[in-house]
Order: C-alpha cells, then sequence, then structure tokens
C-alpha cells in the first residue's frame, strides 16, 4: 500500500535518521489532523495536501506501531513565510536522499519532506482517528498553477 508521508522539518533535524530513496525504514506514523496541514495546502496551492495520508511523527504516542516500508521518493519542500505560509510559495523539488539538516533556498524556508512510502502490508497503516484523513477523502488529489506543475510531476513519478 503506497502512503504519502510528511516529515517536517523540526522532527527530521531533532531526531530523524537520514534515509535515501529504495531504503527500507520503520516509521511511527500517524493521521494527519486537517487543520494540521492546512498551512501545506496554502503553501503549494490546488490541494496538493490532500495527497498526505501519514505523518511522520518521533514524538507522538510511544505505543504507536511502527510502519515498515520502503522509500519510493522523496521530495524536499521549502516556502516563503511572512510569517504565515505565503499562498503559492511553495517549491518541490525531487531528491535522492533525505538528510538531517537541510538548507533554506534562497527567501524560500526549508519546511520538510514528502516521502512516497511503499508499505507490503495494507494493514500496515498509521494510526488513524475515526474521521478519514485528508488523503483518504480526497486520494489521487493532482494540482495545477505555477508551482502546481512540480507537485504534479512529482505525484505522478511516484504514485506507481
Amino acid at each position: 500500500m503506497p502512503l504519502t508521508v510528511w516529515i517536517a522539518h523540526w522532527q527530521m533535524n531533532c531526531c530523524g535518521t537520514p534515509f535515501r530513496r529504495g531504503d527500507a525504514v520503520s516509521w511511527r506514523l500517524r493521521t494527519p489532523q486537517p487543520a494540521e496541514l492546512d498551512w501545506l495546502d496554502a503553501a503549494t496551492h490546488n490541494g496538493f495536501a490532500a495527497t498526505v495520508n501519514a505523518v511522520e511523527d518521533h514524538h507522538g504516542e510511544p505505543g504507536t506501531p511502527p510502519t515498515a516500508g520502503t522509500v519510493a521518493s522523496i521530495a524536499m519542500l521549502h516556502c516563503r513565510f511572512d510569517p504565515e505560509p505565503v499562498a503559492g510559495s511553495g517549491l518541490i523539488t525531487p531528491v535522492a536522499a533525505a538528510a538531517k539538516w537541510t538548507s533554506d533556498l534562497d527567501d524560500r524556508f526549508f519546511a520538510g519532506f514528502l516521502v512516497r512510502l511503499h508499505t507490503p502490508n495494507p494493514d500496515n497503516r498509521p494510526a488513524t482517528p475515526s474521521a478519514p484523513s485528508r488523503g483518504q477523502r480526497r486520494s489521487g488529489a493532482k494540482v495545477s498553477g505555477s508551482k502546481g506543475w512540480v507537485c504534479q510531476i512529482w505525484w505522478e513519478a511516484c504514485s506507481g
């Protein structure tokens, strides 16, 4: 079962372990709360946040079982803040590896990683609240617009 996982910059900087495309990983995942990804929607525009159906969380519930999978793709998200995310300023860049510390890009701050994770077991899902996640409600969302083409290309390359 493919999952799109959000790893916030502070999670990676604090407790994250670098990883590469093709690596086998085991992460504690949870379902994102709708309000939690609203800023991601604003920064990337056109509903791209709807594709995120899991959040990697080192500091969540200690009893949450890890989700094992293989990293199919990685992309970095940089965006502007003033002080909130600037609408449409998100720049998603595919990369081969996720480093523990990632630099800002000109006037865009590093916000985190979007990771396409393939899990061998469809029951190996992040802990979910009673309501379905944003990604489950609107799976397969595609984006368009000035920055959207980057998201579209990344999503299509990682959907298989």
